[in-house]
């Protein structure tokens, strides 16, 4: 207690805050053995950081704030604490929010610059809402956790190409984490990171990169705080909409505020960043096709029988694309015309693959030709091998 207190003290600018009345319940349930109580008081002492920061109760900053935070989570049950774990940066200048809880805030988790009195939005604005719900689950139960993040360059986990606004100012990335940290907390509906950036423009296509081992460019789902004209209130009363609008005017380079914003569905967290993909430049391969690339000879399929085709779509530099609507068609053969079902459309999912179980009316011998489009730009086509349809 004496110590969390202490902590308490450095970042909270009142000697009565409500914090210290949450501290001590804490204290007592952890000290009792009521481990779940104190785990719930502590997600309320969390909760008064995030309330308080930026405002007139803030008195330290990220380094206080994250001493205390690690008090707080010392008596809590939330699994293995990352190694890394620290919350400076995003008290400092990013997000922090405790979300899952029936009483819990349900609005979209946002960055800030905050500090004691100051709290101001970034030149873009960027954060994770719910999808539908903000529920998880943890160790089989229903839970609450803390989300938090911070700003990181797009360059330092992608060598894809950073989207930038129309100052050619690059757009930042972000990580978001959660505590408990994900695949333990488990949630009830993806979440949708994002951050107000413009969709699309002159053939290049925004789209939310997300992760550094395993990246995948994930299909977009429009962000509902871009659109929102009340996010982002700055302490003078001017909303970060009108701010970042009138700043796009202005001879410094910072960003435009879009509407629509660039946002993905992800069921884990990690890095996420804006990054440029141009489908015209990308990359289509055919991973499953009547005839395997390299065979002696044509291989044969049924007519009016099923028969399965899978196209990988990824960026130029080797990243899978999500949502990216792939459309087969069959040339070839001579006199009547052939039919193909099937084909009319698949969209990629994160591992980019788009897959097809496809019909031919008519035998002969025939090639495939796979497109993807992407935000209304079209790829270049590819040609399958030479395959014969038979009776």
């Amino acid at each position: 207690m004496q110590g969390a207190r202490a902590a308490a003290k450095e970042f909270f600018s009142a000697g009565n805050d409500p914090i210290y009345t949450i501290l001590k319940a804490q204290t007592d349930a952890y000290s009792a053995g009521q481990l779940a109580a104190a785990t719930d008081l502590g997600f309320d002492a969390l909760d008064e950081i995030a309330v308080a920061r930026g405002g007139t109760r803030q008195k330290g900053a990220g380094t206080e704030g994250n001493a205390l935070v690690l008090s707080i989570v010392a008596c809590m049950d939330v699994g293995t604490v990352p190694d890394d774990f620290n919350v400076a940066s995003s008290i400092d200048r990013g997000l922090f929010e405790v979300r899952g809880g029936a009483g819990d805030d349900f609005t979209a988790a946002l960055a800030y610059v905050a500090g004691p009195d100051s709290k101001e939005p970034p030149p873009t604005m960027w954060g994770v809402e719910a999808s539908n719900t903000w529920a998880a689950t943890f160790a089989g139960s229903s839970s609450r956790y803390l989300v938090y993040g911070s700003p990181r360059a797009v360059s330092d986990f992608t060598s894809e190409q950073a989207a930038v606004d129309p100052n050619e100012v690059v757009y930042t990335g972000f990580d978001i984490s959660t505590l408990p940290a994900t695949p333990g907390l488990a949630f009830s509906a993806p979440l949708r990171p994002g951050i107000c950036a413009e969709e699309i423009g002159d053939g290049v296509v925004n789209r939310l990169l997300h992760g550094d081992e395993n990246p995948v460019v994930l299909a977009l789902s429009p962000l509902t705080f871009c659109t929102d004209p009340s996010i982002a209130r700055s302490e003078s009363g001017v909303t970060g909409m009108v701010r970042r609008v009138a700043s796009y005017f202005a001879p410094a380079a910072v960003h435009a505020y879009f509407r629509g914003g660039v946002g993905g569905l992800a069921s884990a967290l990690s890095p996420f960043g804006p990054v440029q993909v141009n489908i015209g430049n990308g990359s289509l391969v055919y991973t499953v096709q009547p005839t395997p690339v390299g065979a002696q000879s044509p291989s044969a399929v049924k007519v009016r029988t099923p028969f399965p085709v899978s196209v990988r779509v990824t960026t130029s530099g080797g990243t899978p694309i999500e949502g990216a609507n792939v459309v087969v068609t069959v040339f070839g053969n001579n006199g009547q015309p052939v039919t193909i079902a099937g084909g009319e459309g698949s969209l990629t999912g994160t591992d980019g693959i788009a897959e097809f179980s496809l019909v031919l009316t008519k035998t002969g011998g025939y090639r495939l030709s796979a497109v993807a489009d992407l935000g209304g730009s079209t790829s270049q086509p590819i040609t399958s091998e030479l395959f014969t349809a038979e009776k």
